[in-house]
């Protein structure tokens, strides 16, 4: 709930407008890449015949809770998160274009940095 409230809350601030995308992204990425990797893991344990594998029925209930649980649950938030107003930042960026100055040769020298 808290994933998808903040992550629509701030894809609404930076005027996103494919929020089923942002949303969708927030609720299987990080835990997609994460389950992923301990699959991985536990496809060598088990090829190796380790005791620490985990067995395949576990697997396919964590899966079935992260997809019906999680991943509502992240729906759920984003959309009172998009229900909410578009956060505001303290501070207003400038359009006009300034010129960066040279950077001075003591200071880019390897060894004043040491």
């Amino acid at each position: 709930v808290i994933a998808g409230y903040t992550s629509s809350r701030l894809y609404k601030a930076f005027r996103g407008r494919a929020w089923q995308v942002c949303t969708f992204a927030t609720a299987t990425l990080f835990p997609g890449t994460c389950f992923s990797v301990f699959l991985f893991f536990n496809t060598v344990l088990a090829f190796f015949r380790s005791s620490g594998s985990v067995p395949f029925l576990d697997i396919l209930i964590v899966a079935a809770m992260w997809c019906c649980v999680s991943i509502p649950l992240v729906f759920i938030g984003a959309y009172f998160g998009y229900k909410k107003e578009a956060m505001n930042f303290p501070t207003v960026t400038s359009t006009i274009a300034r010129a960066i100055p040279k950077p001075s040769n003591i200071l880019m020298n390897p060894t004043f940095g040491i």
